[in-house]
């Protein structure tokens, strides 16, 4: 029987969350012309949008998440806001359950999850930037050399029109395949299904997006008094 325990920021975090994470405007051409009757180029549509992602210095956005984790038949949900900021910051808060989080301060990736152990921090060093848990930099970023990409279909998720979009890693990655929902008035990315290695599921739902510049403390972090800090 499945139920629902009280936090959602668990480790794979660190490899994928994206996880991010745009927001821009971008005129209705190229790959995401409106209107046609002929599919477009899913890595077209993927370039498309980090050209977007590339035009702000950040975007943040608002996020629901499910995570379904079958080897332990549990279902698990949360909601906070997420910003990226390349080339090395990013951080997921969680509004529910409150207090976790994932932060990448451009030296450290950090892993609190009071839900779970309110005395354990978890942290390792970045390397080349937070890649493993941006979206942008694993569906993104030079899409062509990652990923083999289908164009499933057009499809509408919460009233406006995206493009569905099935990635499968074409060298080691974190996860098994992903779908990607991308506007195709503006080329926000609406939504991620992530199919991990150990055969979880995560699906992270983004809103009220915005570019611009976050507070820098929106990517700072620094352990509560008594936490043990545990350096991987």
């Amino acid at each position: 029987m499945k139920h629902r325990v009280p936090h959602a920021c668990d480790k794979s975090v660190r490899n994928i969350a994206t996880a991010a994470v745009l927001a821009l405007s971008v005129p209705p051409y190229g790959a995401w012309a409106q209107g046609s009757n002929s599919a477009p180029d899913p890595l077209a549509v993927l370039e498309e949008a980090g050209r977007a992602y590339r035009a702000v210095p950040a975007v943040c956005a608002d996020f629901r998440q499910t995570l379904t984790v079958p080897l332990l038949d549990e279902d698990r949900a949360g909601r906070g806001r997420l910003c990226s900021q390349p080339p090395d910051r990013f951080a997921m808060r969680f509004a529910e359950p409150p207090g976790d989080l994932v932060v990448a301060d451009g030296r450290w990736l950090w892993l609190y999850q009071p839900s779970a152990d309110a005395k354990q921090v978890l942290r390792s060093e970045l390397v080349g930037g937070p890649r493993g848990i941006d979206f942008y930099a694993e569906f993104l970023a030079e899409p062509r050399t990652k990923s083999r990409a289908e164009y499933r279909a057009r499809a509408t998720l919460d009233g406006r029109a995206a493009h569905h979009l099935v990635l499968t890693p074409v060298g080691p990655a974190p996860y098994r395949s992903a779908e990607l929902w991308i506007d195709e008035g503006n080329g926000h990315v609406r939504q991620v299904v992530i199919r991990e290695e150990n055969g979880s599921v995560r699906t992270i739902t983004l809103g009220r997006i915005e570019a611009g510049r976050p507070s820098p403390d929106f990517f700072r972090f620094t352990p509560p008094a008594g936490a043990h800090v545990i350096t991987r």
